[in-house]
């Protein structure tokens, strides 16, 4: 029966004791079944990103980030790469409107799972636009209708639970800049969304990454506003899949004329 690799995304997350960066018997247990799972070829791992909570200076905080990152890779065997590694100390604790510091102390391990699909529970697939394309026809749409205010979805996604953006995601958010800045009128209400479940604070802090990207590229805050809507206004409704999740960990916006 003819099928195909699709991909699903979990996360192994790794908590160390105050101040410690050594991994616990029973995560290196579960850490050497994702290494089982990858010479297998069912797993891939995506990204590893290390954290501290509050306590201490930042330059100590990334240097103990670094250190479980590097404890981690241990284990697993693998080198530390850019682009899979990512030390963010106490980023994310300091973003935190519930903090709890044993939540940061940690390393999160993002991969993902390959399952066959077999092509006859799936409809022949028909011609569509690229996320790109689509965008771009969206707001040119928008400029030429009479219409003051529209609101589009963009291609913009993050990792699970985090207020970070899945890889490759930067190339929306330029098109969304490089429209702002082309066309001086137009206003954003940037809004952020979460999956799964109350996340207040996520929500705002996804909205606030795009502010802030649109800002350092110098559009003015005058133009823009953030605010996170929690998973008050799903895009998928229910979340009956890891897809339906992924496209509710999202940013969007309503823009004005």
């Amino acid at each position: 029966m003819l099928g195909h690799l699709g991909l699903s995304q979990d996360t192994l997350t790794i908590y160390f004791d105050f101040d410690e960066a050594i991994v616990k018997p029973a995560d290196i247990t579960s850490l050497k079944g994702l290494i089982i799972d990858t010479k297998k070829g069912t797993l891939e791992i995506i990204t590893i990103i290390a954290q501290t909570d509050t306590s201490g200076s930042v330059v100590y905080n990334n240097e103990l980030a670094e250190r479980r990152l590097n404890a981690v890779l241990d284990v697993l065997k693998i080198e530390s790469e850019t682009s899979k590694s990512l030390v963010l100390g106490e980023t994310e604790a300091n973003l935190s409107a519930n903090y709890d510091a044993a939540r940061f102390r940690k390393v999160d391990v993002i991969y993902s799972v390959k399952e066959y699909i077999s092509e006859t529970s799936i409809p022949a697939a028909e011609p569509i636009l690229t996320d790109q394309e689509k965008l771009n026809q969206e707001l040119n749409l928008f400029l030429k209708d009479s219409t003051s205010e529209v609101l589009i979805q963009l291609s913009v996604n993050f990792y699970p639970g985090r207020a970070i953006l899945l890889e490759g995601e930067e190339e929306e958010l330029y098109t969304l800049y490089r429209f702002l800045r082309t066309y001086s009128s137009v206003k954003a209400k940037i809004r952020g969304h979460v999956c799964c479940g109350s996340n207040m604070a996520l929500s705002q802090n996804r909205a606030y990454v795009v502010y802030e990207y649109l800002v350092g590229k110098g559009i003015s805050p005058s133009r823009l506003t953030h605010r996170g809507y929690d998973n008050s206004q799903p895009f998928i409704f229910p979340e009956e899949t890891e897809e339906d999740k992924a496209k509710n960990r999202r940013v969007d916006v309503i823009f004005t004329k």
